[in-house]
């Protein structure tokens, strides 16, 4: 309701003072308030808009592009342009505003530009972007080259009715002094370009209004201000929007700084696993992840005559983007409530189409005899061994073991989890269902086919003890003790990792008027924690610990996987609240250098050059990365990945210890407005988050992490085939590729049809040139490369046969329209 009547407001201003401007910022926070609400006035705002009057310099939503994922961004920017486009054409949408968010990761500029903006402005963090020496105005380069031209503004600006005295006609140069002092003085430094654009407002404003007396909000007279100004000073004063001063800007190009590298290193260092499973960030990112590969696997199923859900899934993206709104942590009960269910809801629908397509191509599949099979599906283009979990039905009542073979007839390694044994009364013998894990190879964005099958002798289960002071696998010892896992060490370069994926509570000193973040008062570890069980096998070996962080109890199961050198977590905390945050932990066998994955790229995360000022980084040597913070001597080295959602990460540099944030708790509020605030803050209950360790040779180029924690993250998908099409209609073999990417240091971000064009995203992910090859087994007839709104660019693209060709830059951002 308060956006439709700012927005009402500002035509209304508009109406009495033409030279007034105002902008918007966001579809979803701003502008669908008002066209809901104020029907009337639609034509009105559409001239406004065209006129420029009323400019537009945002998209979909106004959220922190880190906190993000990667393709809901993008989506953000290509439907927020989208809908404005279709509201008002012609209206101007080169400018990109980011307000009361952090800027984003290093790749912003070649992102924003192929999405269609010219120009960025941003306004946190102020103080330590300063600190860094990052200039007022500048041009942000890319790690790829592109060159945005960005400007830092200033979070609030004028707002004060003291600011402005209303004798200012009288008493001229006291008011000029005034407004300097109060308003302009202190946002000089450090000096931008010799335009200077002083914001009126802050949060939710209504225009030419005192924001600070929200129980008032006077109108303040700046239209008569600006006028006398004109009468009296040699310098021009005038409303302008974003889109006017970096229009000013453009004289000085040749002029600007050009500054490359980070600016956004941090995000908020002291919100990391606000909410636990009931945050936001918790299901938005499993719906992302749901919601591109169900449009990988319509994608695959279009091309075998299935219909292309396009209109359903812009759907579902615009009902994910309505979550990502601004300032969520804010949000009271009864509205946190109604969010939460949206992101949930979109999560399942978003599930149930991809396992349509997935059910569909497998009833396509030419079986052999009706067997009892399972079919896996890998949403990446490259070819996947990997060790994955199964349901294996039998046909056969009598069987006492079974085997597995894959679609050519080849029998594969198998491990049995548990068996179905129905719970006779009599000793077992016979069994007719197995949870498993079998080893498979899985071809590239593409399927295989599994068979089970009865086999002589008895099954065999893998060893299972009650205790246990080490456990060997081919790569690793590992140690146990009271404290969990008291060591990893490695066979091969015998490093030494200490409390491995250990999780720890810091409990905060609360203080008032520090965003919950308080000094950690003291720190709970494991002493005495309960071993339970370990499960020995030969495709993965897995244990349980279970132990008291002072008030609060934590489950930790964890599971090697020797052929991937992985250790994969699954922790369960109950937790009674208060005031701190719980981390997991991994101790560094010794000094060493750490990136961090953004969008699109790979980071330095070096936290003696990280300026710890400002409200934003209030909790020093804490950093983001987006799924994974890899860490490296240059001759070994491990990556932590974080698989829900929480992006936030802590060197402890006094014991050389990483921890990644999981859940954070805030006492209840009885005394302030925060009272109203949604009750999930306190983190109370069960809560439940998963987390791998990467243990690899040499750093993360060597290893290939991005593609490695892109596997970590997509988890090979199965499916029964048991919605068969008519006989004539099952033509696809027990394996197929669909999509095939090459080089490994190119990696894939989007596949989906547009306007009847296969639309397919990749990334050079290593900072080195390369030549790239996808092959797709169809007829291709043309395949260009197109901006993020499917619009041409210029790039040398060749087909050959099924397979398409291209030179791809480091760090490159490379849209493929193919038909």
């Amino acid at each position: 309701h308060r956006h439709s009547i700012v927005l009402s407001e500002a035509l209304d201003v508009l109406r009495t003072t033409p030279e007034f401007r105002f902008y918007i910022e966001t579809w979803n926070e701003q502008f669908d308030a008002f066209l809901h609400r104020r029907p009337e006035r639609v034509p009105e705002m559409r001239l406004a808009m065209q006129q420029g009057k009323i400019a537009v310099c945002g998209a979909f939503c106004n959220q922190h592009p880190s906190w993000m994922e990667t393709e809901s961004y993008i989506r953000n920017l290509v439907i927020g342009r989208k809908l404005f486009q279709r509201f008002a054409p012609g209206v101007n949408l080169e400018v990109m505003t980011h307000n009361d968010v952090t800027p984003g990761p290093s790749q912003m500029p070649q992102i924003l530009t192929k999405a269609g903006y010219r120009y960025y402005h941003i306004n946190r963090p102020d103080r330590a972007l300063t600190a860094e020496g990052v200039p007022r105005d500048l041009f942000w380069v890319g790690p790829d080259g592109t060159e945005l031209l960005t400007s830092r503004g200033f979070v609030c600006g004028f707002m004060r009715a003291d600011s402005l005295p209303n004798d200012f006609t009288v008493n001229w140069e006291k008011a000029v002094t005034t407004l300097y002092e109060k308003e302009i003085s202190f946002r000089l430094e450090p000096r931008g370009g010799r335009v200077f654009g002083l914001p009126f407002g802050c949060d939710d404003s209504r225009p030419l209004r005192s924001w600070l007396n929200i129980s008032q909000e006077p109108l303040l007279p700046v239209a008569e201000f600006i006028r006398e100004w004109n009468k009296r000073e040699e310098i021009s004063l005038r409303f302008g929007t974003p889109i006017d001063a970096f229009h000013e800007l453009e004289k000085e190009r040749v002029a600007l700084p050009r500054h490359r590298g980070i600016l956004d290193p941090t995000m908020w260092t002291h919100w990391y696993g606000l909410n636990g499973n009931e945050g936001l960030r918790f299901w938005r990112t499993q719906a992302d992840q749901a919601l591109v590969s169900g449009e990988c696997f319509w994608s695959l199923a279009a091309g075998l005559g299935e219909s292309y859900p396009e209109t359903r899934y812009e759907g579902l993206w615009r009902d994910l983007l309505r979550t990502y709104s601004h300032a969520q942590m804010w949000l009271f009960s009864a509205d946190y409530a109604a969010q939460l269910d949206r992101v949930k809801s979109t999560l399942l629908a978003s599930k149930d189409l991809r396992d349509d397509a997935t059910q569909r191509i497998a009833g396509r599949i030419e079986r052999k005899d009706d067997r009892s099979c399972v079919v896996l599906f890998n949403d990446l283009p490259w070819e996947r061994t990997e060790v994955v979990p199964v349901w294996a039905e039998l046909q056969d009542v009598t069987a006492t073991n079974l085997l597995v073979r894959d679609g050519r007839g080849n029998v594969i390694p198998h491990q049995p989890i548990d068996i179905n044994w129905y719970e006779v009364t009599t000793p077992p013998t016979t069994f007719r269902e197995a949870n498993l894990l079998v080893l498979a190879r899985v071809p590239a964005m593409g399927y295989t086919t599994l068979y089970f099958e009865p086999a002589p002798g008895r099954v065999n289960m893998p060893d299972v003890s009650i205790s246990a002071t080490t456990l060997e696998t081919e790569f690793a010892t590992l140690e146990f003790s009271g404290r969990g896992v008291e060591a990893l060490v490695e066979k091969q370069s015998g490093a030494r990792y200490s409390l491995p994926g250990s999780i720890i509570f810091n409990e905060i000193e609360e203080k008032p008027h520090t965003y919950h973040y308080g000094p950690v008062a003291k720190t709970y570890r494991w002493t005495d924690a309960r071993f339970q069980s370990v499960v020995r096998g030969p495709l993965r070996s897995s244990f349980t610990f279970e132990g008291a962080l002072g008030p609060h109890q934590v489950l930790l199961n964890a599971h090697l996987y020797p052929h991937g050198r992985r250790m994969a977590f699954e922790a369960r905390i109950k937790s009674t609240g208060g005031s701190g945050h719980f981390m997991a932990t991994l101790g560094l066998p010794g000094p060493g250098k750490f990136v961090a994955d953004t969008h699109f790229c790979v980071e330095e995360r070096d936290v003696s050059k990280i300026s710890y000022k400002g409200e934003e980084r209030l909790r020093n040597n804490v950093f983001y990365g987006a799924h994974w913070v890899s860490y490296s001597d240059g001759e070994k080295g491990a990556t932590f990945i974080g698989s829900t959602g929480e992006k936030g990460y802590q060197l402890f540099p006094e014991d050389n210890t990483l921890g990644h944030f999981l859940l954070m708790v805030n006492p209840p509020d009885t005394t302030t407005w925060e009272r109203f605030v949604t009750k999930a803050r306190e983190g109370l209950g069960l809560h439940y988050f998963d987390y791998q360790l990467l243990f690899h040779p040499g750093d993360w180029k060597a290893a290939n992490v991005a593609r490695r924690a892109l596997e970590a993250r997509h988890p090979i998908l199965t499916a029964f085939a048991d919605n068969p099409r008519l006989p004539h209609e099952r033509t696809l073999p027990e394996e197929k590729s669909f999509l095939a990417l090459s080089p490994p240091t190119v990696q894939y971000s989007a596949f989906y049809r547009d306007r009847g064009r296969n639309i397919v995203r990749v990334y050079e992910s290593a900072g080195l040139k390369g030549s790239v090859v996808l092959d797709l087994p169809i007829g291709i007839t043309s395949a260009k490369e197109v901006d993020f709104n499917g619009s041409p660019r210029q790039k040398t693209i060749s087909v050959s046969g099924n397979s398409v060709h291209f030179e791809i830059e480091p760090w490159e951002i490379v849209t493929l329209a193919i038909t």
